[in-house]
């Protein structure tokens, strides 16, 4: 009767309590999940991860570097095209100058023409009148000059006279014509001249236009390349924020990996055969600007500089938990030595030492090189405590 009276309610109870079991299942089988994160085969992943991120990064800052180039060569070429204009414009004017110039000097010489033409009218209008006047006047005629001589050497005489009349008329009107044909020529040569200016300042006229248009394509590209940086510098801004976060995530699953085991103990060993010890120190633990990136931060470790090929030791025995190659260390090897204690062996030319490898204090790993981000030759030392870098001089005898 109870169970009757109050089915509904137990029901209800019952599937709570299901639901409830139900998350709690779910949340037991995630939780061998979380850890199962934290394992050296994920923090191999991360740093996978990690150096795909930095290659990327890499490639765009190369990306960037040669657009800020593009736009560079860009700006001068319109600077250059700038320069051409201003001379275009100025010789564009000139030829100007010179064709009103040459317009003047035309527009002169049809008048001086106009004038030739009149003087050679007018006198050989008086030439006309002369000789009618002469013709109609029977002692003043060329004729009656002629047969007016008394002898044959008067004749000749009165001859020579009037030839020279005669010779003197048409010198005159050969010098008027004479006249108005130079200035006839002058006028052709100012007309030739005008048509060549104007025909060179149509050419310049043209080549202005050329570079005006070729300086409006330069300065859309120059846009346009601007924008590409904008975009590029965006995506590097974001490629940094996710290396740092998988940076965060590397030293969270290091932290808990260290705390797993326990420190193998003892001094450390310098990691370099004699001579190289701290006396060639080329890079202290400090914060600095860095010589490639140009990034101020924390050197998070010692560079000892040696010759390539220098043998590299095992500081202390371990695991090994990296051995690889990475773009700021180049060819690098991170070894366990429990407890959060781990070191970093970076710009390696060869490694000698693989992953899971167990390597005793003093054992040769690899060898110093030139490889990552480095400009000599060295060997960039770290040592982690907890994940977290620490001046590696405190940890030597």
């Amino acid at each position: 009767m109870f169970f009757v009276k109050y089915k509904k309610q137990i029901v209800m109870v019952l599937a709570a309590f299901l639901a409830v079991l139900m998350v709690l299942s779910i949340v037991v089988m995630a939780l061998p999940a979380k850890a199962a994160d934290v394992s050296e085969k994920s923090l191999n992943n991360l740093k996978s991860e990690q150096n795909r991120l930095m290659n990327d990064k890499k490639a765009l800052q190369n990306e960037l570097a040669g657009l800020q180039s593009q736009e560079r060569s860009a700006i001068a070429e319109k600077s250059n095209l700038e320069s051409q204009l201003s001379v275009l414009d100025e010789q564009i004017t000139n030829a100007e100058m010179l064709i009103s110039a040459l317009d003047e000097e035309i527009a002169n010489k049809e008048q001086e023409i106009v004038l030739a033409m009149e003087d050679e009218d007018d006198e050989y209008e008086l030439f006309k009148r002369r000789v009618r006047a002469m013709e109609e006047s029977s002692h003043v005629s060329p004729w009656a000059v002629l047969l007016g001589a008394t002898s044959f050497s008067d004749f000749l005489a009165r001859s020579e006279v009037v030839r020279d009349v005669i010779d003197y008329d048409n010198d005159l009107m050969d010098d008027l014509r004479g006249v108005r044909e130079s200035i006839e020529s002058l006028k052709a040569g100012l007309e030739d001249d005008r048509a060549f200016n104007a025909s060179v300042k149509e050419e310049l006229e043209a080549a202005r236009d050329e570079a005006t248009a070729k300086a409006a394509e330069v300065e859309s590209l120059i846009k346009g390349l601007q924008e590409e940086q904008t975009y590029t510098s965006g995506e590097i801004e974001k490629l940094t924020k996710e290396i740092n976060d998988c940076s965060k995530e590397i030293d969270r699953v290091a932290k808990e990996l260290a705390k797993r085991k326990t420190y193998v103990g003892g001094d450390y060993l310098w990691p370099l055969p004699y001579p190289y010890y701290s006396n060639y120190i080329t890079q202290g633990f400090k914060y600095r600007k860095h010589q490639i990136t140009g990034v101020y931060g924390l050197h998070n470790g010692i560079d000892i500089g040696a010759p390539n090929g220098t043998t590299i030791f095992a500081a202390n025995s371990g695991t090994v938990i990296q051995s690889g190659t990475n773009t700021a260390w180049g060819e690098y090897i991170m070894i366990d030595h429990g407890g959060g204690n781990v070191t970093l062996y970076a710009h390696m030319s060869k490694r000698l030492a693989k992953v899971n490898q167990e390597v005793k204090q003093g054992e040769t790993i690899g060898y110093v090189g030139l490889t990552g981000y480095t400009t000599g030759y060295h060997l960039h030392f770290t040592i982690y405590v907890n994940g977290t870098a620490v001046d590696p001089m405190k940890y030597f005898k």
